[in-house]
């Protein structure tokens, strides 16, 4: 656990991490105006071009109200994690860049070592995204004066469950990438390709062949947005766990064996 929580150490005091925390809240604010102005809107052209689709700008403008709200503001969700994605590549990068990871891996199975350093990096993914939920809860609060009714109580659960194993897979995903990269530019690079370039491409890709569904179903960081209503939706939920359980435990595995065979 030494390694677990020097990892969790180095994340809390990290400048990038500081930075992260005010962009977590200022990403909350935008994505509460940008959500506000699109509920009043009735010219859907502009929120198109910033990736909602006519399905998902229909469903936002039902949601605009008490804890809901919070469950529309997971729109924003894959910039949060591009932002969170980018300082997992710089803390990995600079280990290898400063050589301070070989001492992390003294007298340890590096299988184990790197399985320690991905749960850290899980566990600070999962703490941005909470803080930005908190954040928009705080917001539907003070200007929607929201309120959670019983039988909404489960399905929050079920939301946020959901939400956070999809986190815990994306992260494992690109943890895997920058460790096979380990350049600290050319993986600041690789995630903001892989979520400015590639997952709006594979979306357009889907929705052209007519394959969208299977593409929100299996591509994660399609996942991560999907913006959905907030009637239970359960075998939907459950699908999402098990695809993030499944890019984790893969993941995992390619990215301990790249890693267990790399020369540091």
């Amino acid at each position: 656990m030494k390694i677990y929580k020097a990892e969790n150490f180095r994340y809390g005091r990290s400048f990038f991490s500081r930075i992260m925390l005010i962009l977590d809240l200022a990403l909350a604010v935008g994505v509460f105006v940008i959500l506000k102005i699109l509920n009043g809107s009735t010219n859907p052209d502009l929120f198109a071009a910033l990736g909602f689709d006519a399905e998902s700008i229909e469903v936002l403008k039902g949601n605009m109200y008490g804890i809901r709200y919070v469950f529309a503001s997971l729109s924003g969700i894959d910039i949060l994690m591009m932002l969170t994605g980018i300082v997992i590549a710089l803390h990995i990068s600079s280990d290898y860049s400063e050589h301070t990871i070989r001492y992390e891996q003294c007298g340890t199975d590096r299988r184990v070592v790197y399985l320690k350093r991905l749960l850290s990096a899980c566990t600070f993914s999962i703490c941005i995204t909470l803080i930005y939920i908190l954040a928009s809860a705080i917001i539907a609060a003070i200007a929607m004066r929201a309120s959670i009714q019983g039988g909404e109580l489960v399905t929050a659960g079920m939301l946020l469950l959901e939400e956070m194993v999809l986190v815990c897979g994306f992260t494992a995903f690109v943890f895997m990438i920058f460790t096979m990269i380990k350049n600290q530019i050319i993986s600041v690079v690789a995630v903001i390709i892989l979520m400015m370039l590639i997952t709006p491409g594979i979306r357009l890709m889907c929705e052209a062949i007519g394959i969208s569904g299977i593409c929100e179903n299996v591509f994660i960081t399609s996942m991560l947005s999907g913006v959905t209503t907030f009637s239970a939706l359960c075998s939907r939920s459950f699908l999402h766990i098990l695809v993030g359980i499944i890019y984790f435990i893969i993941s995992y595995i390619i990215g301990a064996r790249v890693y267990g065979k790399q020369k540091i």
